[in-house]
Order: structure tokens, then C-alpha cells, then sequence
């Protein structure tokens, strides 16, 4: 009963705080005078800009992954990565995840569920050093132009839990066999411990394997990149108001807490969450509630909707292929 209260009551009850805190300034008549104008061609270049992004990100996952099987192709991770996309954003509990970490156990390809989760924190860490340069950088930007921004001191909590836990990876890699042989002494824990250390062994391979510069390079260059674009697609989603804002670089500042909202446990495709920490991002850098909460949505909808489409389109145009192939 615990577990269903924290896995599932308490990540939508959060959506609803969130989701009525942000629609406390919503103006229905000016959100639909909003909605006719937006213009087409602007919200295709933006949908172009999103799936590049994505796709780089699915480079650099190949990157991640590719020692361990030199058979492993762009498309190979192509369609995991989507499909993960589109169950994370219906299905609770990071169930996208789970789908990465398996979807390669069925296939000619040798890589174990331990080493995907290994590359999914890899990707994790890289993703959060990247976004919380961005944020840094805004945030620097708000205070320098007189303007009051406070945090939740519960929300840099989470941050500061993930940093530990990069501290941790990085340590590990340092200590593993006197950690190991530690572990070992106990036991009556014996089989687990030995799966504990069988994962822990896969994530510091790939941690160590990321210690060779030209890979460490790739990887950081395809996650600022990525991320850069991520940015980009805010600016053409808000497009003709960016002059309202108070710096050109509110965008990736919004972009950034959006995506740190995340952190946070809530309902699937993180509605309420989201829409909350993006409204307070485009209102810090100097645009009104009522405009700040159209925007949160119309974003929103922008990610959620073509990568939720795209992805379950692979995942069936997948399965039709197979049961075709079984018959």
C-alpha cells in the first residue's frame, strides 16, 4: 500500500498542486486569442529543431555504448530512445527506462540490461552538469539585472543528492575492488550483493571507458550541443515575444529549470511540474503571468505531443514488423 502511495498517489497529487499553480493566472479568453496565432511554419521549424536535437542525443548514446559491441548501429538506438521517449511520457514510474535498459536483451547485440542502465546515469550526469551550467548562467543573468528569483530549497536538495551520487561513480572507479571485497564479507547478502556488484562493475566500466579524452570530448560536445538546441526550440516556440524578455538568453534559462523540474516525482510527461517551473522562468526573466502561462503550455504541448506521437508510431511499426517476420 506504501509503495502504490509513493509510486503513484503521490506523483499525481503533486501534478495537482503544480497544475493549479499554474493555471492561478490563466486568462481563458487571451489564452485562445493566443492560440490563433500561432504560426505554422515557425512551430515546423521548431518540431525539426527538437528531433535533431533528440537524434544527437542518440548519437551520443551510441557513443556510450559502442565498445561494447562494435555491431551497434545509430538505428539500433534510434528506436529505443524514441519509444522510451513516448512511455515515459505515458506510463509512470520512468517506465521508458526500463524499456532502454531491456529492449537489447532479444537482439544480437551483447549488451546486458546492467551496461544500458549504466549508460542511461552516464547520460543522466552529463545531462545535468549541462543544464545546470545553462541554469547557473541565467540565474547569473536575472540577479544582474535587478530582478528577485528565489528556489526551493527543497528542489537543490535533489541536485545536490545527484552530484553526490557523480561523487560517488567517480570515487568507485578509484576504490571498486577494496568496495567489492567489503561488500563480500557479508554473507547472508551474498546474492544480491553479487548482483549490486555485477552493476556497479558495468557503470564503472563505462565511467572508466569515458576517462579516454576523444570519447569524454564527443560526449560533452553532443550534450552542449543537444542541449543548446533544446534552447532553440523554446525561442522558436515563443518566437515574436522574445523581446518582452528581459536577456536573449531567457530561453535556455527556462529550458533549464523546465527540465530540472523533472527531478521532481510527478505524473507521466511531468504535467503541472513543468508547466509551474517554466512559468516562473519566463516571469523571472520579465514576462507577465497571464502570457507566461500560455507559453508553459504551448511548450509543453510542443515536446509532449510529436515525441509521444513519433515514438509509439516506431513502437508499432516495430511490432507489425516482428509479428509479420514471425508468421
Amino acid at each position: 500500500m506504501f509503495k502504490f502511495f509513493r509510486n503513484i498517489i503521490l506523483p499525481f497529487l503533486i501534478t495537482f498542486i503544480f497544475l493549479l499553480q499554474a493555471l492561478r493566472d490563466i486568462d481563458y479568453s487571451f489564452f485562445l486569442d493566443n492560440i490563433s496565432l500561432i504560426n505554422p511554419i515557425k512551430v515546423l521549424m521548431s518540431l525539426v529543431i527538437l528531433f535533431v536535437g533528440h537524434s544527437i542525443r542518440v548519437l551520443r548514446w551510441k557513443i556510450i555504448l559502442y565498445s561494447h559491441d562494435s555491431n551497434l548501429s545509430f538505428w539500433d538506438c534510434f528506436k529505443p530512445y524514441f519509444i522510451s521517449l513516448s512511455i515515459n511520457n505515458i506510463f509512470p514510474l520512468r517506465t521508458g527506462d526500463i524499456y532502454r535498459c531491456l529492449y537489447f536483451r532479444k537482439k544480437n547485440i551483447k549488451l546486458n540490461g546492467a551496461r544500458v542502465l549504466g549508460s542511461l546515469l552516464i547520460e543522466k550526469i552529463f545531462d545535468l552538469v549541462t543544464i545546470l551550467l545553462f541554469f547557473f548562467v541565467g540565474y547569473y543573468l536575472v540577479i544582474l539585472n535587478g530582478r528577485s528569483f528565489l528556489l526551493d530549497i527543497n528542489f537543490m536538495n535533489l541536485i545536490l543528492l545527484f552530484l553526490i551520487f557523480l561523487i560517488f561513480i567517480v570515487l568507485s572507479r578509484k576504490f571498486k575492488e577494496k568496495i567489492f571485497d567489503f561488500l563480500g564479507n557479508f554473507y547472508f547478502l551474498r546474492k544480491l550483493i553479487n548482483k549490486l556488484i555485477f552493476s556497479c562493475e558495468n557503470i564503472i566500466h563505462l565511467v572508466e571507458e569515458l576517462f579516454n579524452k576523444k570519447k569524454l570530448i564527443k560526449v560533452t560536445i553532443l550534450t552542449l550541443f543537444s542541449w543548446s538546441l533544446e534552447g532553440l526550440f523554446f525561442i522558436t516556440i515563443i518566437d515574436n515575444k522574445m523581446n518582452i524578455l528581459i536577456h536573449w538568453f531567457g530561453s535556455w534559462f527556462v529550458m533549464a529549470f523546465a527540465t530540472l523540474s523533472t527531478l521532481i516525482p510527478s505524473s507521466p510527461g511531468y504535467v503541472g511540474t513543468f508547466h509551474y517551473f517554466t512559468k516562473k522562468g519566463l516571469e523571472a526573466y520579465g514576462m507577465n503571468p497571464s502570457l507566461s502561462t500560455f507559453y508553459s503550455f504551448l511548450i509543453h504541448a510542443s515536446l509532449w505531443i510529436p515525441l509521444t506521437i513519433f515514438g509509439l508510431c516506431l513502437f508499432f511499426i516495430y511490432k507489425f514488423k516482428k509479428a509479420v517476420n514471425e508468421m
